[in-house]
């Protein structure tokens, strides 16, 4: 009592040392008893540990009063596993007795083989049916015989619980005999499953080698049909239990005993052999039931031989009859014997199964030989038998087939597997553990170090920080204050189930710190950057001096304060007041700073500055109601969460294949806002306007003047109003963005006229990128649900026509009559009507009756046919014809984009067009170079003067008659691009053919005039008038081709001349005679003679048609002067045609 009493005294006082005293104890920096939590844990263990004698001295006495004790049976199972427990411990002490070393005993302790190196073997049967009998009087070997018996044992009795039979060669374990009864079957199945469990999970598989079944022999005799079905159920039910449990299959060993008490037996037993009772009196079995009852029908024939021989050594007539009982009774046996194992050992089991494989008969009684009776010629040398030897056989048999049925062994090593698995499991679970606990220590001790650092950065900051009037960089000076905060602001949570708690202690003490510099230092850096803003804004009549001045109402007001509206405002000016070098990680500390701040009930009021308030107030005035509630609308949530439309997303995948945008944009980059689609409008804007606006004019009683807010009548009216006004502007930006997007679509570049004509194809598909628009164009445009585009429900039918009915009823309330003027919706359709009506046509029309289908397709057959006349080899170069102009103006009827597609594909088509008729004619026109003007022009006379080679007169006839190369060129290829009535030339299209070439093809047309006559030949007439000759020279004889001229001095007239002459145009040859009669001559032969003779004569020009030659000769002095006469116009001879004729 006095004890008792002393601990209690002494938990009082250890208690309150630990409430009082216990959070000044640290470790390190850490105070574990800090908080109320741990101290009153551990003060309530130790009052509980002090007053538990006293708590249960008081229940025991309760007890003794309420309840009657009784006595109270052990669990089954307890006993079972303490008897298991003790026979391991006696198999590990003599197994560790036998090894003679330490290494040996070490190694035997570490790998357990005495759960492994003998069979254990389950001994099952009904109350005295022998089986304790048949283990206790067996001749086996048995350990420690002082404490389970070397002898056989007397009197031995009903089994009540498990027993253990330790030998040398194996480990029998007696059941009870409940085990195969049906009486308390519920207890049996717990204690048997309790014990293979054991057995399981000490020894691994099999955790039994085999059942040793005993049945009494004359009770099988005896008993009746019901008694036989009856063990039979119990018995199937036991041993496949035990097969369930051990989770494998087992082999059965039919111990058949009670032999004694069948007529007869006694006295076969008494006379049998030394020899035949070693070798045993019983059968194996291996090839099913059949062979059974065969194998027990031959161990009848030879029992029957045995004792037919042992007959006439026996002097009794009484023991003669009652061995031929024994015979009779052993073959009565045969049919209840195996009509149980038929019922117990089913053919075919579910799941794991037992093997019946040895039946062997036998009894445990020492038979007494009676010597007046029977000889001692049979070998027997005493007269007292001891029977249990017959058993000895079935034992050794029972050992020797250890592991018989393969399943168990391979179990067993799916076993072992799996205890390696659990083995690793546990060692992965412990060095997981172990490094959970250095992780633990190492994150408490880095954060804590990390923490440390940022007072210690911080305090640097603010000493290195200068003095500025600027309030944007004392904004920033301020945050860089707070800088020891990023730890806890940036979500930098402790581990989970973390065991270490200083880190929490850690951050409550910066948590009040912080609370105490955010009003200390950060409130008077905001207020004073929110004042200068305010101030910046009204004098430069910027567009957000409204919620300017919203934030400086609300440091005004507490009452109105919005933390998440103050940190908007201060998250878009971030990239004012923010250094270059800021990531955006800082701009969500400093909004977390904001919220903190503004979420602090000691923020303190900002005192107005009353003529800022009224200059700002003025300035916020301008910006119109609505203009603030669509701003509201674009931020919110909703609004941002709307995906963007873009050109791929609005035409369809294929998209890169037939359209672009004109501008620098790609088709994946943003074309209208999420906040400008018909999801937008109905999600967001319609649900969200009535609220908006209602908050909007209720913020205005306080942001725009101090006064209160209207009555509900007006706020009604007003809303209505200003809901009208957002939707009516709000749908005008709606209109122009999507205008804008249209007016920006065009064709995708095209790199001939086919690609042109295929691409034409590719959109008249009515599953083509711009049909997809054009359907997505209209459903975006249709507002009001009046069509199947702009409805996509009966409610959207329903939703507009109630809208429609609620403004109409505010309109009879305010006076106006907006239901006869056209809806924002209304105006937004019909200013894209032409387009929508070309949605509609193909959203209702049918495959290849739409008229995108059918225009497309006539702009295909268009680009299409002038393809095939541009690469037709036999075609000419022409202009394009008029189909591609018509279609221009069709196109002009429809509206954008189809009209900026089909203008774009039309003029690639023409440019194309144009660039292959380009092409070609300058492919024509080298090959005409190439080969005419090289072969037969080039370095020829009379094209280059100085040429020695001439050209063939039928070459140039060939070349610029009227059915010449150049003529047939020309027609074929420029007669349609030249317009051949002005003067000089000039082309139609001056993209097509160039200025230099029409000059050519012009010459070579007065070259023909001039030169050739109307068969194709050169012919030339002129008159050639002597004028003048030296006096030195007596006469001078010009003989033309034939025409032959004379000049002496005096007066001559003018002679006819044809070119070429009589004799074909091959020679001039000029003669000059001397005074003293010398000749001298000048020879010009071949076609151009004519020409040549003009070249070498110096030419004077006497009128357009007249020209003076003066002609001298090399070797005589003197000259003779001659004028030529033209009878035609652009006289070849002295034509600049042939001169300046360059080949196209």
């Amino acid at each position: 009592m006095f004890r008792h009493l002393f601990i209690l005294i002494f938990a009082l006082v250890v208690s309150a040392v630990i409430w009082w005293i216990g959070p000044l104890i640290a470790i390190g920096r850490w105070f574990p008893l800090a908080s109320q939590w741990p101290r009153a844990i551990l003060v309530g263990l130790l009052l509980f540990w002090a007053v538990w004698p006293w708590i249960a001295r008081c229940f025991s006495w309760m007890s003794g009063k309420l309840f009657t004790p009784f006595a109270r049976r052990a669990p089954v199972s307890a006993v079972s596993n303490h008897r298991f427990y003790d026979a391991v411990s006696t198999l590990r002490y003599v197994g560790l007795s036998e090894q003679r070393t330490y290494w040996r005993r070490m190694c035997y302790r570490l790998y357990q083989p005495w759960l492994r190196d003998r069979p254990w073997f389950l001994v099952i049967g009904p109350q005295d049916s022998g089986k304790t009998s048949l283990l206790s009087e067996s001749q086996q070997t048995f350990l420690l015989a002082e404490q389970y018996g070397l002898h056989a044992t007397t009197g031995t009795g009903p089994t009540q619980e498990c027993n253990w039979w330790l030998t040398r060669d194996a480990i029998w374990i007696d059941t009870p005999g409940s085990w195969a009864q049906s009486e308390d079957s519920v207890r049996a199945d717990k204690a048997r499953t309790s014990l293979l469990r054991l057995l399981r999970r000490k020894r691994g598989f099999p955790p039994i080698d085999g059942i040793f079944l005993c049945l009494d022999a004359h009770w099988l005799l005896q008993a009746s049909l019901s008694e036989h079905k009856a063990l039979a159920d119990t018995l199937r039910a036991r041993l496949l239990g035990c097969a369930n449990d051990a989770r494998c299959d087992l082999p059965v060993y039919l111990m058949l005993s009670h032999l004694d008490q069948l007529p007869g037996g006694a006295s076969l037993l008494a006379m049998m052999s030394d020899n035949l009772r070693r070798q045993g009196i019983g059968f194996s079995i291996e090839a099913g039931q059949k062979h059974a009852e065969q194998a027990f029908a031959a161990l009848l024939v030879r029992i029957s031989q045995y004792v037919l021989e042992l007959i006439h050594d026996v002097n009794s007539e009484t023991e003669r009859h009652q061995l031929l009982q024994l015979i009779e009774s052993l073959g009565t046996l045969s049919r209840p014997l195996f009509s149980l194992i038929n019922q117990i050992f089913p053919s075919s089991p579910v799941g794991y199964e037992v093997q019946l494989r040895h039946i062997w008969l036998g009894s445990a009684r020492q038979i007494a030989l009676d010597p007046l009776n029977v000889a001692t010629s049979w070998g027997s040398s005493s007269t007292t038998h001891p029977t249990t030897e017959l058993w000895q056989s079935g034992f050794d048999h029972a050992i020797t087939e250890r592991h018989i049925l393969t399943s168990g062994g391979q179990r067993s090593a799916a076993v072992a597997i799996r205890r390696l698995v659990g083995s690793v499991l546990v060692l992965l679970f412990l060095s997981g553990a172990g490094w959970g606990l250095l992780r633990y220590y190492q994150w408490e001790k880095d954060y804590i170090g990390y923490v440390n650092a940022t007072f210690d950065e911080t305090r640097r900051l603010v000493r290195e920080v200068p003095a500025t009037q600027r309030p944007g960089e004392n904004l920033i000076a301020a945050y860089e204050q707070l800088g020891y905060m990023n730890a806890q602001l940036e979500s930098v949570d402790t581990l989970p189930l973390n065991p270490y708690v200083e880190h929490l202690a850690l951050n409550d003490a910066a948590t009040a710190t912080w609370h105490r510099h955010l009003l200390k230092i950060f409130w008077p850096a905001v207020q004073a950057y929110i004042v200068d803003a305010l101030q910046q804004d009204a004098n430069t009549h910027k567009d957000d001096v409204y919620d300017t001045l919203k934030v400086y109402m609300m440091l005004v007001d507490p009452a109105h304060r919005d933390p998440v509206a103050l940190n908007n405002w201060f998250m878009a000016r971030w990239d004012r007041f923010a250094p270059p070098g800021y990531a955006s990680n800082n701009k969500t500390l400093f909004g977390y700073h904001l919220k903190a701040l503004f979420s602090l009930a000691a923020t303190p009021a900002l005192k107005p500055d009353v003529n800022l308030v009224r200059l700002a107030r003025v300035r916020a005035a301008e910006i119109p109601q609505q203009m603030r509630v669509i701003n509201r609308l674009r931020e919110s949530s909703h609004a941002l969460a709307m995906p963007d439309v873009t050109l791929a997303n609005a035409a369809g995948s294929d998209v890169m294949l037939t359209l672009r945008r004109k501008s620098d944009a790609t088709v994946n980059d943003v074309a209208v806002p999420g906040f400008y689609t018909r999801s937008s409008y109905r999600d967001v804007v319609l649900p969200e306007v009535e609220n908006m606006s209602k908050a909007v004019l209720e913020e205005e009683s306080w942001v725009m003047a101090d006064k209160d807010s209207a009555s509900n009548l007006e706020m009604v009216t007003a809303t209505q109003r200003l809901m009208d006004e957002t939707r009516k502007l709000y749908l005008l930006e709606y209109a122009n963005h999507w205008a804008d997007f249209i007016k920006d679509i065009r064709a995708r570049p095209v790199q001939s006229i086919d690609d042109a004509a295929s691409l034409a194809r590719q959109l008249a598909d009515p599953s083509s990128s711009l049909a997809n628009l054009i359907r997505f164009i209209t459903r975006e445009t249709s507002l009001t649900g009046r069509d199947d585009a702009g409805a996509t429900s009966w409610f959207d039918r329903q939703r507009y026509s109630l809208q429609k009915q609620k403004r109409d009823i505010v309109d009879e309330i305010s006076g106006d009559r907006s239901r006869f003027k056209l809806t924002p919706e209304q105006a937004v359709e019909d200013r894209f009507q032409p387009l929508r009506r070309l949605g509609l046509e193909l959203a209702k029309s049918n495959v290849g009756n739409d008229s995108l289908q059918r225009t497309f397709n006539e702009l295909y057959n268009l680009l299409a046919a002038a393809s095939v006349r541009l690469n037709s080899s036999e075609s000419n170069a022409q202009s394009p014809d008029d189909g591609l102009k018509r279609a221009r103006i069709d196109a002009a009827r429809y509206p954008d984009p189809v009209r900026s597609v089909m203008m774009d594909l039309i003029e690639r088509g023409q440019s194309q067009t144009l660039a292959q008729i380009r092409q070609k004619l300058s492919s024509n026109t080298a090959s005409l170079t190439t080969g005419e003007g090289k072969n037969i022009i080039a370095n020829r006379y009379p094209f280059s003067t100085t040429a020695k080679n001439e050209i063939g007169i039928n070459d140039f006839s060939r070349l610029f008659a009227k059915d010449g190369s150049l003529q047939r060129f020309f027609d074929q290829n420029l007669a349609s691009l030249v317009d051949v009535n002005q003067r000089p030339w000039r082309a139609k299209d001056p993209s097509l053919i160039s200025a230099g070439t029409v000059r050519s093809f012009e010459s070579a047309a007065k070259i023909r005039e001039s030169w050739l006559n109307s068969s194709g030949n050169m012919a030339l007439t002129f008159f050639l008038t002597p004028m003048t000759l030296s006096s030195n020279i007596s006469e001078a004889v010009l003989d033309i081709d034939g025409q032959v001229i004379r000049y002496s001095h005096g007066q001559s007239q003018p002679e006819r001349v044809e070119w070429p002459g009589p004799k074909g145009g091959t020679y001039i040859r000029l003669t000059f005679k001397a005074n003293d009669g010398s000749l001298q001559t000048a020879m010009f032969e071949g076609p151009w003679a004519l020409f040549r003779l003009y070249d070498r004569a110096t030419v004077s020009n006497m009128s357009s048609d007249t020209r003076e030659l003066l002609m001298m000769l090399n070797g005589m002095p003197g000259s003779f002067a001659f004028t030529i006469r033209s009878a035609q116009q652009n006289f070849p001879l002295w034509s600049r045609a042939l001169r300046n004729f360059k080949c196209p």
